[in-house]
């Protein structure tokens, strides 16, 4: 969170008593039928923009406060959901039938596709489980579902960790064990007492247990199986009356004291609904390991591989992305582009300068398995299921919208040191540091209070004294926010940079009006300007990033030329999500890549 955004909390809680805590607006509901862009002969409406700023992870942003514009994040949304249109529109005219990392792709995603399909067919439908199995399999591991018996405990540990009793700076060798528990014991008998007093327990176990972990929860420790803790903990966890608290007990990691909430028996759970699916799940997993590996096996039984051994001698630079590496059953091939990544990571995890033969039929050998069950597909007519060819045309047109949006890349491209340089002494109002001037500040609600405030400092007054003094809010807020360290100018209230900018180190602004209130501003340090050297890096990236921006929008130009777009801007600023709650019961929603008229 920005210091701007601090600021701006701050004032909201300290003023905000003067609104009367109105109750908060109920949240807009909006026709999504209602028509919001129109390109050529598609409209878009609500709905699909709605959709979009989901795809877009909307829910996620607003929930973590990373939306700072919803317009702009609309706009955004409906940018993207214009641009696929006119990408689907270029697509179709596009071929990829030449490009190897697109054919690759299709490649490998329809072996994919098919060999889910015959799984489906071979290994699902051929394995069932019954109750009978479930009762069985039950029956059969009951240790499994043996639970112990258990305690829902909490404790206020009073620990014998040196560390906790040696000021900083000193050895633990300075005190000695004995005395480690005198103190130990006495801060315990401290406890007890508040316990008797009637002190909560919760509220002891924050204030005094050296367990950080269970202490910041009221001493909870959750549920406790028995001879799962030391012994002296153990026997009284199951011993005390619910509800009651122990007496103090010695363990190896200090002094306890306990209290029980719940126990449980030990037992065996039993084999309900959750239970059943879960050993039915387990074993229907189990049989499909089985069948799949046997069945696998016998494919690979008849399987006829052959290895490129000629070309498998050769040093693996010499390859080219389509030399072929082996081929099964006469009718798969196994080619260098599926081969190479694989290889340099068998080489680093082996540690080999390089790949003999044998080394490069071990690699090879991850691939047989799925060309086999490739092949089985083909010879089972999968690729020529309606299904199947409906998939490949579906993935092919993703492929070749791919393709046209990489058109918006630019080439690589690293800036040498002159360019850089040159562009650096163009930008020099740039390389400031990003946060050049460190301030503090106190904040008023007038400025006659701020000017009196000022001229006490000007008399000697201390500047952080008043801040912590006249500062508004609880006194961890003004220590906090009163010094904003170093600031960037986007951080803060134009007013308040423009102030702050013209002052030296040491100086207090007279009261500067922002929309938070009126500030004095003290000036505490500034950077001075970044060298070319310090910034070289940082400027080749914004070289690029510039470059790469410059790509993109006129790929967008190219791609929006030609089109009549109308867009309905007020509807998409006013505009916010709809959640699912929000939507039930409204008007259908029109087909999310936009309708045609």
């Amino acid at each position: 969170m920005s210091k701007k955004d601090l600021l701006l909390l701050l004032v909201l809680a300290v003023f905000a008593g003067c609104n009367g805590g109105a109750d908060e607006e109920p949240a807009k509901v909006f026709d999504l039928s209602r028509e919001v862009a129109w390109v050529d002969d598609t409209v878009f409406t609500l709905a699909n923009l709605n959709e979009q700023l989901e795809r877009m992870g909307w829910t996620e942003h607003a929930g973590l406060k990373r939306i700072g514009d919803t317009a702009d994040f609309n706009f955004n949304a409906l940018n993207e959901l214009i641009t696929e249109r006119l990408v689907s529109g270029v697509a179709e005219t596009i071929s990829v039938d030449t490009v190897l990392e697109a054919q690759k792709r299709i490649r490998e995603h329809m072996r994919g596709y098919v060999m889910q399909l015959m799984y489906a067919d071979a290994i699902t439908e051929n394995v069932t489980v019954t109750p009978e199995d479930v009762e069985s399999y039950y029956d059969s591991n009951q240790t499994k579902y043996f639970k112990p018996a258990s305690a829902n405990a909490a404790h206020i540990l009073i620990s014998n960790n040196p560390s906790f009793y040696v000021e900083e700076g000193h050895s633990h060798s300075e005190i000695s064990k004995d005395s480690i528990d005198i103190l130990a014991r006495q801060k315990m008998s401290e406890v007890l007492e508040k316990l008797d007093d009637g002190e909560s327990f919760e509220y002891l176990a924050k204030e005094y247990s050296h367990d950080q972990n269970s202490g910041r929860n009221g001493g909870a420790l959750g549920w406790i199986e028995k001879d799962q803790s030391p012994a002296e903990f153990d026997s009284v966890i199951f011993a005390i009356p619910i509800g009651e608290t122990s007496p103090a007990v010695r363990t190896q990691h200090g002094y306890h004291v306990i209290r029980v909430y719940e126990r449980s028996d030990s037992g065996y759970t039993p084999l309900d609904d959750q239970l059943r699916a879960a050993i039915e799940y387990q074993l229907l997993s189990e049989q499909h390991r089985t069948v799949a590996a046997a069945f696998l096996d016998s494919l690979k039984q008849v399987a006829n591989v052959r290895f490129n051994e000629k070309l498998l001698k050769r040093d693996d630079s010499t390859y080219k992305p389509t030399d072929w590496l082996a081929t099964v059953n006469s009718s798969d091939t196994i080619y260098v582009y599926e081969y190479s990544n694989y290889a340099r990571t068998y080489k680093m995890k082996n540690r080999l300068p390089k790949l003999d033969v044998e080394s490069k039929k071990e690699v090879l050998d991850g691939f047989v398995t799925v060309h086999i069950l490739g092949v089985e597909a083909k010879k089972r007519g999968y690729y020529d299921r309606e299904d199947a060819k409906q998939e490949l045309a579906d993935y092919t047109f993703q492929q070749a919208k791919h393709q046209y949006r990489l058109k918006a890349d630019p080439p690589v491209w690293e800036p040498t040191d002159e360019e850089a340089e040159a562009f650096y002494d163009a930008h020099l109002d740039d390389y400031y540091s990003e946060r050049p001037i460190s301030v503090q500040h106190i904040l008023f609600e007038d400025s006659m209070k701020a000017e009196k405030i000022r001229l006490q400092v000007e008399d000697g007054a201390d500047f952080k004294e008043m801040a912590l003094k006249y500062y508004p809010g609880e006194r961890e807020i003004r220590e906090t926010l009163f010094d904003l360290g170093y600031i960037s100018k986007d951080e803060m209230p134009i007013e308040f940079w423009n102030a702050a900018w013209l002052l030296s180190v040491g100086d207090v602004s007279r009261p500067v009006r922002t929309q938070y209130g009126f500030h004095l501003i003290k000036m505490i340090d500034r950077k001075e300007m970044t060298t070319f050297d310090q910034a070289s890096a940082k400027v080749k990236r914004r070289m690029k990033d510039e470059r790469r921006e410059e790509y993109k929008e006129r790929w967008h130009s190219d791609l929006f030329a030609g089109h009549p777009i109308v867009i309905d801007s007020a509807l998409v600023r006013e505009f916010v999500f709809q959640a699912p709650a929000q939507v039930e019961g409204g008007a259908p929603a029109p087909d999310t890549a936009g309708s045609s008229q």
